[in-house]
This record gives C-alpha cells, sequence and structure tokens, in this order.
C-alpha cells in the first residue's frame, strides 16, 4: 500500500525508505474502503490532517487488545480513525456524530 500522507511509524523512528516500504508491504492491512476513503481524502486541501495507514491499524489494535466494545472519537475529519476503530469493533455499534463550530 502506498501512503497518502507521512507515516508516524516512519518519522519517529527515522528508518530508512526501503525498510519502511517492507514493514508496510509485509504488516499494514486496509480494508477496501479504507483505502477508498484515504485515497479520496488525498485531494482534499487539508489532507495532511487525515492519520496514516499504520496510526489507523494501530487504533483497531488498541480497541481489540483492550476488549472495547463502545467507542466516541471526538474530532473526526474525513473519518479514517472511525472507521479504524469501527472495523475493529467485536459487533459495529458506532454512531458518528459530527459537530462543526464557528
Amino acid at each position: 500500500p502506498h501512503m497518502s500522507n507521512t507515516s508516524t511509524l516512519k518519522r519517529e523512528l527515522q528508518i530508512s525508505p526501503e525498510l519502511f516500504s517492507y514493514i508496510l508491504d509485509v504488516s499494514v492491512k486496509e480494508s477496501d474502503v479504507q483505502r477508498r476513503l484515504r485515497d479520496e481524502t488525498a485531494n482534499h486541501p487539508r489532507a495532511g490532517m487525515q492519520i496514516s495507514i499504520d496510526e489507523g491499524q494501530f487504533l483497531a489494535f488498541l480497541v481489540k487488545l483492550l476488549g472495547a466494545v463502545n467507542c466516541i472519537e471526538i474530532g473526526v475529519f474525513t473519518g479514517y480513525s472511525s472507521l479504524s476503530v469501527a472495523q475493529a469493533l467485536p459487533h459495529v455499534r458506532f454512531v458518528i456524530i459530527s459537530f462543526i463550530i464557528l
């Protein structure tokens, strides 16, 4: 998978592009819906606000690790992180409420 924004993993670990590419190829799992959302968001003027694939996967890992059955997310951009969390829940009972504060 190709990432549309800078990965926290790559930035924090300061790894080579070759190693980073290998890590993505063998470890990152992104659903078709996530990929389509990421691709669509890449065209947005503020696309840099979207979390990276590995961050979404980490959120999903935390949901599973904690055994979460309900989640609330405050501060949604286009919903990639919400989708990552929702797909990791044992049964999707996830409601997204968006507020625009001017």
